[in-house]
């Protein structure tokens, strides 16, 4: 009896020590593969590299979505009312009967007058309360669990959301959809008989100088705050949901919609040239969209949770008027916007799903009939975006104003509206009221001075995890950020003074063409990485680098950032990112980490090589699994005591450099970095990233053997060795190469095999050669240590 209770004590005491280990891992194939597909649409150079790695984390969700949300489960009144719903939408039966009886000459039936959709800002104060009443009567309905809103918003989850997303069948769907919320919104009672879903054109606010968070559209007079919990507005005292409290995170990701982007798509006149796997990425009006979603983030950012935030509903109409002026633009180029279909529909999603026959997923209505022209024919039409031809006359409404048009690219008016501040439309409202001059009979313009942030917003997460909100099924992680002076920081302002006199030739102090040395390996690249339209941080001398982990087994995302001294020629930071937390010892949770700047540039993550203080290129993602040593925080407060020794001298922590296993290189290249596969040469090759390529396919290297080492095809300094059924990626010192069979060696005596016949050869072998050393010197110099 004794022994045993001692086995039960030593037994409960190594459980108590038990702790979780944090180790890197492969990035899944099917989003090397999204990677390997956009690396053929695009370059870092042409499209911001935070969108492309956006579109994959959605792809990858999209497809797991399915498997993850199984346990979400919807109650039976909600499904009952979903399919109410569905039947309210016109079923294909009726629809084609409607088609042939309007093909018919003398048809009896009169056609129903549409209702008008307007931008948000056009209606009237009565309009826009209804369109909230109507929103939140659906909200505050319990008569359907948990409540007629957030059953409406279960149906953009799971296996929805494949057929909903990836594909052209993305613009149909959520043109049903919308119908659907319409319906529901006029069945809230008899006064919202007459109620339509505005629309928001974001280039109204895109166009405003200064910050745009403060546009009136997020203050409590339309769509509530835009800041940590969303309230005011049509959110009155704040919403709760399936997802937890409803935050925003404004203007910390993805760019507002401009005129270049929404003319690529009305300018094009078939279906394959905004959609599909032939389309070209600027043209594809899906990947544009997102941008909003990460611009608003908060649920917005994250495909599971976006339609609980009733912005979304606006966003989508206006994605939905934007592709209506696309197919008048077919119509008028004689094309069949009923009938035109892309054969190739999907660019990464499940393509079954996607064609033309497949269920669309209401009613019985098929993915074609998403295109019938019934919808704008006979239930609703759309306003023009607001425009304006005097800047005295104004824009007809309070939260616009007319100024001159600057930017001339596609818009060649000379005015445009732009969205107001609160304090503008504040300060118009008054200037309105005011008793009038008899002789006074136009509008005054009223001219305020720029609002910008004077302090960085905190990044309010929702610790919402499959569903279910809170902090306690979090761990977090240290992760630290290296940080070289951006191209487009000119000059700090401070220089230095050689005999008695300032000397600005070689910069300020801190530059590193200032030092020979350092320029050296910061030399600025001929090529910058695309950014978006506006930098929010061009001229601050700190840079905001946003850090965030996706769930890859867990749908879960967790943002934080970290402010960095951009002055510097380079600097390290320390950042901390919450996943997933195991349940058990052997549970294991499996995410991939991200870090970016509020420009769209994204860092190049490297994992610390086991055993060793050395950082190699990864995939950026990792695993959490349980085991010895502690390598995460229960807490924030337990990950920094993780990284900070107070124990050996409280008045001077030492740094414990064991517990960060990855960084990330802010280094403002143009080189794709991700893990890639071409799908469609997926068993024959696999792009370890950074240029290395190996005559092994991704999933055979996924589970190599433990000192094997892989030549990198067409770079002779860089190789690929197996550490622990890993590939981690080497490269030789300065002035070696690599040689199969005898390691690395040198590059004098035994040059890369380079074509050199000729004078042209030779110059292009050695450009090849000087190309390569460039793109891979950074990991011979301890730029990662």
């Amino acid at each position: 009896m004794h022994t045993a209770a001692v086995c039960l004590f030593l037994l409960s005491v190594l459980i108590t020590y038990v702790y979780a280990v944090v180790e890197t891992s492969d990035a899944p194939l099917h989003m090397a593969h999204c990677y390997g597909v956009m690396k053929k649409r695009t370059t870092l150079a042409k499209t911001p590299a935070s969108a492309i790695q956006h579109f994959c984390d959605n792809n990858y969700m999209w497809m797991k979505a399915q498997e993850i949300n199984i346990k979400r489960g919807v109650p039976q009144t909600a499904q009952t009312y979903i399919q109410h719903l569905y039947e309210g939408v016109v079923n294909r039966a009726t629809l084609k009967q409607r088609v042939r009886r309007k093909r018919q000459a003398g048809d009896p039936t009169p056609a129903p007058t549409p209702k008008v959709r307007k931008e948000i800002r056009m209606m009237s104060d009565a309009e826009i309360k209804l369109f909230f009443d109507a929103v939140n009567s659906a909200k505050q309905n319990t008569t359907i669990a948990p409540n007629k809103y957030d059953a409406l918003a279960e149906m953009h989850t799971g296996i929805t959301s494949l057929s909903a997303h990836g594909g052209c069948n993305f613009h149909g769907w959520h043109r049903v959809y919308l119908h659907m919320f319409e319906n529901a919104l006029r069945e809230e009672g008899p006064q919202f008989a007459e109620v339509t879903v505005p629309y928001w054109d974001s280039r109204l606010d895109n166009y405003m100088t200064g910050d745009k968070t403060r546009s009136a559209l997020f203050s409590d007079r339309l769509m509530g705050n835009c800041s940590g919990q969303a309230r005011g507005g049509i959110m009155r005292n704040g919403w709760e949901s399936t997802t937890g409290t409803i935050t925003r995170n404004c203007g910390t990701d993805g760019p507002l919609l401009n005129d270049e982007m929404v003319n690529n798509i009305t300018k094009q006149t078939r279906m394959r040239e905004i959609c599909g796997e032939d389309s070209n990425i600027d043209h594809d009006w899906e990947f544009h969209h997102n941008g909003i979603h990460r611009w608003i983030d908060g649920q917005m950012a994250i495909l599971d949770s976006a339609v609980y935030d009733p912005i979304f509903w606006i966003h989508h109409t206006f994605v939905d008027k934007v592709w209506e002026d696309f197919r008048k633009n077919q119509k008028r180029a004689g094309v069949d916007s009923q009938t035109d279909y892309p054969t190739n529909p999907t660019v990464m999603g499940a393509h079954e799903l996607h064609l033309p026959e497949a269920a669309l997923g209401f009613s019985d209505l098929r993915v074609i009939d998403g295109l019938s022209d019934i919808y704008t024919e006979e239930f609703y039409t759309y306003d023009p975006s607001p425009t304006c031809v005097d800047s005295t006359v104004g824009c007809g409404s309070k939260y616009l104003k007319c100024v001159e048009n600057t930017d001339k690219k596609i818009d060649q008016s000379p005015f445009r509206c732009v969205a107001r501040t609160l304090k503008e439309v504040e300060e118009y409202e008054a200037e309105l009221n005011k008793p009038k001059p008899v002789e006074c009979a136009r509008v005054i313009n009223i001219t305020l001075p720029e609002y910008t942030h004077n302090s960085i917003d905190p990044v309010q997460n929702t610790f919402c995890m499959n569903g279910n909100s809170d902090i306690s099924q979090w761990v977090y992680i240290p992760i630290k950020l290296i940080l070289r002076r951006p191209p487009d920081y000119k000059s700090y302002g401070s220089y230095p003074v050689n005999g008695g006199k300032l000397d600005t030739r070689m910069g300020d102090i801190y530059s590193p063409s200032a030092y020979s040395n350092v320029q050296r390996y910061l030399r600025t690249r001929p090529e910058q990485p695309a950014t978006y339209d506006e930098c929010l941080e061009s001229s601050d001398p700190t840079n905001t680098i946003y850090v965030k982990s996706v769930g890859l087994n867990y749908a879960g995302v967790y943002k934080e950032y970290a402010i960095m001294d951009k002055r510097l020629a380079i600097t390290v930071a320390t950042a901390y990112l919450a996943v997933r937390k195991p349940q058990s010892p052997t549970d294991t949770s499996v995410a991939i980490l991200h870090a970016q700047d509020s420009c769209g540039r994204v860092c190049k993550p490297v994992c610390k090589v086991p055993g060793t203080e050395i950082f190699r290129p990864c995939s950026g993602a990792i695993k959490v699994t349980g085991g010895k040593p502690l390598q995460f925080g229960n807490t924030f407060g337990d990950a920094v005591l993780g990284v900070f020794d107070f124990d050996t001298d409280a008045n001077c922590p030492q740094v414990k450099t064991e517990t960060i296993i990855m960084s990330f290189y802010c280094d403002y290249g143009t080189e794709w970095f991700w893990p890639s596969v071409d799908p469609a040469l997926k068993n024959e090759a696999c792009d370890l990233g950074n240029g290395c390529k190996i005559a092994k396919s991704c999933a055979a290297a996924q589970n190599c053997t433990n000192g094997e080492v892989i030549e990198c095809a067409g770079l002779c300094h860089m190789y690929a060795a197996c550490f622990n059924q890993k590939l981690m990626l080497y490269q030789c010192r300065r002035g070696e190469r690599y040689l199969k069979g005898r390691g690395c060696v040198d590059s004098r005596t035994n040059p890369c095999e380079y074509a050199t016949t000729g004078p042209r050869g030779r110059r292009e072998a050695l450009r090849k050669r000087r190309n390569t050393i460039q793109r891979t010197k950074k990991i011979n110099n301890n730029q990662y240590k």
